[in-house]
């Protein structure tokens, strides 16, 4: 997880207030291999399309704007136990509502003793999540080391935590 990428962040947001894109820049985005998920989901749904497929403007919850919900999603990332039945987890959100109507990216969640598994990425709506319908048929399957999986994911919470106490210090100052 790295903070959203700067290009993207002027390109998505080009409209929104020097406050939303410094916001924005501090929301931690999901890279893999050194490229932005967007970007994957990009491709996957460029190979199906005869026209360009613009990088959407999706966003995690991972953000010390929103601990509450940025600390959630991150559960949800953890994903099952080994042995346990795949979940589903939400990856990206629209970024204006942060609303199931507009579509959340979510994916499915393994856990094996040799690896964390992505795979079966599709969209959740209203009506559906992870049907047959609703996947991206392109998608790739993502394998991760669960160590190293897990250290990302608590490096993530411990950056919330010490954002959240170095709020609370500053207003008990004053």
């Amino acid at each position: 997880m790295e903070p959203q990428d700067p290009e993207f962040i002027s390109t998505a947001f080009a409209d929104a207030s020097g406050k939303r894109k410094a916001t924005e820049s501090q929301r931690l985005d999901i890279v893999i291999d050194g490229k932005p998920l967007r970007y994957w989901w990009r491709d996957w749904e460029q190979s199906e399309s005869d026209e360009k497929v613009p990088v959407a403007d999706l966003v995690t919850m991972l953000s010390s704007t929103s601990r509450r919900e940025a600390n959630d999603q991150l559960i949800q990332l953890q994903g099952p136990a080994v042995g346990q039945r795949p979940t589903r987890a939400e990856i990206y959100y629209c970024a204006a509502c942060f609303d199931v109507t507009d579509g959340i990216l979510t994916v499915e969640i393994e856990r094996t003793l040799e690896s964390v598994i992505w795979r079966a990425f599709g969209w959740k709506d209203e009506y559906q999540d992870g049907s047959e319908g609703a996947l991206i048929p392109n998608s790739t399957e993502f394998k991760f080391d669960p160590d190293a999986y897990d250290s990302v994911l608590d490096r993530a919470h411990d950056e919330f935590r010490r954002r959240r106490d170095r709020l609370s210090r500053l207003l008990h100052r004053h």
